[in-house]
């Protein structure tokens, strides 16, 4: 199979009609489709195939949320209330600005920017969060999430943020425990 897809390549290539792939599948076969090894997985050449029923089957989606600002409502019960953060998609990571801090960079896992925030005003919030930021970030850019897709999933972990916070024990032994 991957000879043949590989001859079909170079054919395709040699007459002005080189085949594109996704992204993702050039970036998981650590080589170049003109090397044999690319089509020795099932992946790239059902790539190769949907690129000759359709040249644009294998276009990546357009990441659309670059450089827009989204919010993020946290609750504390320090301050007794909810919190604005105001989150921008950058193509790195992601800007994220409280209501006193300075805007600061962050990784796509939102690190270290939402882990120093939260920890200063003493919130207890999911050790995954990270973890859930990076897949968004992800998903955004791979599936050119529109602003309101990245809005909503942002509204559902400042809501699984505000949810743990407000569920920590603070009373008895813990009372006094910001």
């Amino acid at each position: 199979m991957a000879r043949k897809a590989h001859e079909l390549h170079m054919s395709l290539k040699d007459s002005g009609h080189e085949p594109k792939h996704h992204k993702y599948i050039v970036e998981n076969r650590r080589c170049t489709p003109d090397d044999v090894r690319f089509y020795r997985h099932v992946h790239p050449v059902q790539d190769l195939l949907a690129f000759i029923e359709n040249v644009h089957a294998n276009d990546d989606l357009k990441d659309r949320t670059i450089g827009k600002t989204f919010t993020m409502k946290v609750f504390t019960k320090r301050w007794g209330h909810y919190d604005q953060y105001e989150i921008t998609r950058t193509d790195k990571g992601w800007d994220i600005k409280g209501l006193v801090a300075a805007s600061c960079s962050c990784d796509k896992m939102m690190k270290p920017g939402l882990n120093e925030i939260l920890e200063h005003d003493s919130v207890c919030y999911p050790k995954q969060i990270n973890i859930f930021f990076e897949c968004l970030w992800n998903k955004a850019a791979e599936e050119g999430l529109t602003k309101a897709k990245v809005q909503a999933a942002i509204n559902k972990l400042g809501k699984w943020i505000s949810e743990c916070e407000k569920n920590a024990p603070r009373e008895g032994v813990f009372e006094g425990l910001v």
